[in-house]
């Protein structure tokens, strides 16, 4: 082999390794079944993160509900449709039997969004072995006029 043809195979090598180094694809954030996270902002700032390992899934004819506790808080989606197709999306404006519920056990109220207020959009990513999904929106407090919850970073992988 010629001089020339070994730097132009160097230089294909070198080219593949970087670009193989720059094209790297980042893995989602795996969560263990039962997991269920989200970040809810008060009006003021106030950030609190619900954690809990306890989320489950119970599946009727037409959708599913995933319930979660955390201490005395508790955060639960109903009405997400099921589907074949993944990921697919649904929100609370284009489905009316969307429900996301929040308790603060800190001030003893209850946030919610669905069709009549509120708004939430779901992404289901996997429904089996355990029902995968994230969602984000915006709670409000139906006792007390505009307080509002806003929920982001919210992730479940609840156990059937």
């Amino acid at each position: 082999m010629t001089y020339i043809r070994k730097s132009q195979l160097g230089f294909a090598i070198l080219a593949i390794v970087f670009a193989a180094g720059c094209n790297t694809v980042t893995q989602p954030q795996q969560y263990s079944p039962g997991s269920f996270t989200a970040d809810l902002t008060d009006g003021s700032g106030v950030t609190t993160y619900f954690t809990s390992t306890n989320a489950h899934v119970v599946q009727n004819a037409t959708d599913y509900s995933v319930y979660s506790t955390e201490n005395s808080y508790e955060l639960d989606v109903f009405g997400i449709p099921i589907s074949s197709a993944l990921p697919y999306t649904t929100t609370t404006t284009d489905n009316q039997n969307l429900d996301v519920r929040y308790h603060d056990a800190a001030n003893n109220r209850d946030y919610e969004a669905n069709f009549a207020g509120g708004s939430v959009t779901v992404t289901i990513t996997q429904t089996s072995p355990t029902l995968q999904g994230s969602f984000r929106g915006k709670l409000v407090c139906q006792g007390v006029q505009d307080t509002v919850r806003n929920l982001t970073n919210g992730v479940f992988n609840a156990s059937y």
